[in-house]
């Protein structure tokens, strides 16, 4: 039973601001479907793209060593985008159905 820990404690961080706005910027990235190119097992796998990702969440993308500039994703990174992406549809959802005004909503 291992996982990983990232240092989260508040007393480690400098908060620079909210994320906002997560859940339009998410609407250009596309999960897919795909396989490596150099993998001869040709197996399919499911991910996202690191240059659609970089346009909105450049914190998620990692550059590798080398002169050919290979990105990878840091999907974990995403963790936090996602999460307030669903809050601001929670709202939305509250919002129409009538359970707070929109007013309300953006406290």
């Amino acid at each position: 039973n291992n996982s990983w820990s990232s240092a989260s404690d508040a007393r480690l961080k400098n908060v620079l601001g909210p994320l906002e706005n997560c859940t339009t910027k998410l609407q250009s990235i596309n999960p897919c479907y795909f396989e490596y190119k150099a993998d001869q097992a040709k197996k399919m796998r499911i991910g996202l793209i690191a240059q659609e990702c970089q346009v909105h969440f450049p914190e998620t993308v990692a550059e590798g060593p080398g002169d050919d500039h290979m990105l990878g994703m840091c999907y974990g990174d995403l963790v936090p985008v996602l999460l307030q992406a669903i809050k601001e549809l929670a709202i939305r959802v509250d919002v129409l159905e009538g359970k707070r005004t929109k007013k309300n909503a953006s406290k």
